[in-house]
């Protein structure tokens, strides 16, 4: 009879360790937890699947950019659990936070394309790997 109430309260002691945990992944920077999700997924998986993405999108003429359906983005993209993917015409920025009219997010060149995005009065890049960025773009 003992051992119920010591089982329901470790039990419980796990189930708040969980939840901290949990609500602490929730806080994680939104650059450090796309940096972790692109050490799982691979930058060269994530440029490869940003290629293919790329033909698939870009067979007519390019407008200046465009929104694909998240449901359309390769498994790869969806892991990063962007808020929206704008397809450009040398790449494909996944918004991840929109702070304060700043959106930041990723910026993924295409395997094969080895042109860095510039940056501009509203967009500034860092370089995270090979044709992979951390982006900010300023209303």
């Amino acid at each position: 009879m003992d051992s119920l109430p010591r089982q329901l309260k470790a039990l419980g002691l796990l189930l708040s360790a969980g939840l901290a945990l949990s609500l602490a992944s929730c806080a994680k920077d939104p650059r450090q937890a796309a940096e972790e999700t692109l050490r799982e997924i691979g930058p060269a998986v994530l440029r490869r699947d940003a290629a293919g993405f790329y033909k698939q999108l870009f067979v007519a003429p390019p407008h200046q950019y465009f929104l694909p359906k998240l449901s359309d983005c390769p498994p790869s993209f969806q892991r990063f659990r962007p808020r929206r993917v704008r397809a450009y015409a040398d790449g494909f920025g996944l918004a991840l936070s929109d702070v304060r009219g700043a959106e930041l997010g990723l910026y993924v060149t295409p395997l094969g394309m080895d042109r860095a995005p510039g940056d501009s009065a509203h967009a500034k890049f860092q370089k995270i790997d090979d044709g992979i960025f951390w982006y900010s773009f300023a209303e």
